[in-house]
């Protein structure tokens, strides 16, 4: 009856994210077991969009891009800036992933016969260290007679995390952890709703859209599945992007579905490339953090 905390490093490449029986085997398991927390590898299929790897592309784990440590990096400048997204870290795409970004490269002085190779680098070392940042806050929370779940310890590391310039939402999540920051909001003890996002693709659905840009306005419509238990509230919608738009708000209510329609402008889609936004969805506690997010990428 011990807190558990494990850790799964490794990402193998998805044709479709989230939809390996992998990912399925992991999150009922997770369903059934709230107080469990996994962390688990994106992948090393970066940069591109799409890449994150299962069972990384589960929902209810904690998914783990990479960071570049500069002190690994010949000639770095040593001025104390921040470190950069890892080159190799997989993207997320038609997944609103990954979690966040921890170290992407390690050093081990262990096994001793693997002398001359001790530097490893990959979101295998960085899916680890979020799993040691969960056994952190899990271990202070115990001395403080508190049982968090897993969903409030990732809770409570994304919404304390610090952005990485020039990165988007599918490149870092919400950034790098700050485990003063997490365990400040954790001790406060915080309920997190658990709200599942669709859109629909064909037959399918996932939990981002990615869309080909037409030369008019377009959009796409988002579904929200709140647990079957709770009270409704109204969720607040804030875009951070200005082509992308949505409704002031939206009604969540329990055992019920809502649907949220978002906009692209194409006027202001001037600039070639892939253009990532995020709608992010606040209950009336805003330092709970977002309840949900919304993620788009209009190419």
């Amino acid at each position: 009856n011990l807190p558990l905390v494990l850790n799964m490093s490794f990402g193998v490449g998805n044709e479709a994210e989230g939809t390996a029986r992998m990912d399925g085997i992991v999150d009922s398991v997770l369903a059934a077991n709230p107080d469990v927390a996994m962390a688990i590898s994106a992948g090393n299929e970066g940069p591109g969009l799409s890449t994150v790897g299962f069972p990384g592309s589960a929902s209810r784990v904690l998914t783990v891009g990479a960071t570049f440590p500069l002190a690994f990096l010949a000639g770095a400048p040593d001025d104390g800036g921040p470190d950069p997204v890892a080159y190799f870290s997989s993207r997320g795409g038609e997944l609103a992933k990954p979690d966040i970004l921890t170290p992407g490269v390690a050093f081990s002085t262990v096994p001793r016969w693997n002398t001359g190779d001790e530097r490893k680098g990959g979101t295998s070392m960085a899916s680890p260290h979020a799993a040691g940042l969960m056994a952190l806050l899990r271990s202070a929370a115990v001395a403080e007679r508190m049982a968090p779940s897993a969903r409030q310890l990732k809770q409570a590391l994304m919404v304390t995390a610090r952005p990485v310039a020039n990165a988007t939402y599918l490149d870092q999540g919400t950034g790098t952890p700050n485990i003063g920051s997490a365990w400040t909001w954790l001790r406060e003890g915080r309920a997190v709703p658990e709200v599942a996002v669709e859109v629909a693709r064909g037959a399918d659905a996932t939990a981002s859209w990615i869309e080909r840009r037409a030369a008019i306005d377009s959009g796409r419509t988002f579904q929200l599945t709140p647990p079957s238990s709770g009270s409704a509230y109204t969720a607040a919608l804030r875009s951070d992007s200005p082509w992308l738009t949505a409704p002031a708000s939206v009604v969540v209510g329990p055992g019920q579905a809502s649907s949220v329609e978002v906009r692209y402008s194409a006027s202001e889609l001037t600039e070639p490339g892939a253009h990532v936004g995020v709608i992010t969805g606040w209950g009336p506690d805003t330092l709970t953090g977002p309840l949900f997010r919304l993620v788009n990428t209009v190419i």
